[in-house]
């Protein structure tokens, strides 16, 4: 077992974890540019749709069209993108050993957004949203905001498409694109 004491001033607290933790520390900086983020400059300005490499994984490809078929995508000045989607499948940060983020997205997908969100009445970005004035359930599922927003090619294909040896949806596959 893994233990980590933090301190910040006067106040301390142990972390207890069966895997270890990230050993890198980042520093909490701003920045406007975005062009690379981490200080190791890891999430690539690039995102590929996939993982933080950019172009350096040329296997990456997302699934676009009717038929899905394996694209390779290269998105500029994307390095929120590629910085956002390695904590979640990471055994060091934030997931179990193994998991992909096709597997992620079948369980989201037809999961309710914010489902224990409570919404204002007088909220303006969600109020709309709202199962009933006052609820704590939006009722939308995040496959259902994700067909409003995104274009039909990216999701509706009618075939599976295979990852890793295993078959997915097109909107399971292509699960990255849409965080």
């Amino acid at each position: 077992m893994h233990v980590q004491r933090i301190a910040h001033g006067r106040h301390a607290c142990r972390i207890q974890a069966e895997n270890p933790i990230e050993a890198r520390h980042q520093h909490v900086h701003i920045r406007f540019d975005n062009y690379r983020n981490f200080l190791d400059g890891r999430a690539n300005r690039i995102f590929n749709g996939v993982d933080n490499f950019g172009p350096r994984n040329r296997n990456a490809t997302v699934y676009i069209g009717s038929p899905a078929a394996a694209t390779p995508v290269r998105i500029d000045n994307a390095s929120l993108a590629s910085q956002a989607v390695t904590p979640p499948i990471s055994n060091l940060e934030m997931s179990c050993s193994g998991r992909t983020w096709p597997e992620i997205g079948r369980r989201l997908l037809k999961a309710l957004a914010l489902k224990n969100q409570a919404v204002a009445a007088d909220d303006s970005a969600l109020a709309a949203y709202d199962a009933a004035p006052g609820a704590s359930v939006l009722r939308n599922t995040h496959e259902q905001l994700l067909q409003a927003g995104f274009a039909r090619d990216l999701w509706s294909a009618t075939n599976c498409v295979t990852v890793a040896g295993k078959s997915y949806t097109q909107a399971e596959a292509n699960f990255t694109l849409f965080l």
